[in-house]
């Protein structure tokens, strides 16, 4: 059965304040993350209705791309695809080659 993730970010935990600044828009780090951030609809193994958070752990080159992501989560495809669409990502107000971490809240509907 094919299963829809709806990703909500909840919380961030930061190596320091450059997540909560913004760039020249005036949009915040997290903002970016909330727009940027899809998942596919996956054959997921988590039950219908069922709450999972999952940590990421991210660092971005010096034009803000997202150069490296790891996603702590017991399921290989989810881990993949979360990994893979945070690898897309480019984020404006954060500095190079430091690591940064966000709480994904994913309900499966």
């Amino acid at each position: 059965m094919k299963t829809k993730l709806l990703a909500v970010i909840t919380a961030l935990f930061l190596s320091n304040s450059v997540m909560n600044a913004t760039n020249g828009a005036g949009e915040s780090t997290e903002s970016q993350i909330q727009k940027q951030l899809t998942l596919p609809s996956l054959n997921a193994t988590t039950p219908m209705n069922e709450v999972v958070k999952i940590d990421v752990l991210f660092t971005t080159d010096e034009n803000g791309k997202v150069d490296l992501a790891i996603a702590n989560t017991n399921d290989p495809l989810l881990k993949k695809e979360i990994e893979k669409t945070f690898m897309k990502l480019t984020l404006k107000n954060t500095k190079p080659n430091v690591c940064y971490g966000i709480t994904l809240k994913l309900i499966t509907i």
